[in-house]
């Protein structure tokens, strides 16, 4: 599903969302709070997602930011 994402439309919209709601700047920090860890791996085994470790989601949440910040 991600790998369709159109990665400059998506920095455009971010960018301006961002903007608007001026309370930081975009690329945001993107580190998941350590406890915050139990609920966001039950979330992703409830919802079939690929991984269930919390430390493999990061990782790909912090890629995927990355990715759109450059486009």
């Amino acid at each position: 599903m991600l790998g369709q994402l159109d990665r400059v439309r998506a920095r455009a919209a971010t960018e301006r969302i961002f903007g608007e709601r001026n309370t930081h700047s975009f690329p945001p920090e993107t580190i998941i709070p350590p406890e915050w860890t139990v609920e966001l791996e039950t979330l992703a085994a409830e919802l079939g997602y690929r991984t269930t470790k919390a430390a493999e989601i990061q990782k790909e949440f912090t890629n995927l930011v990355a990715a759109i910040a450059s486009a």
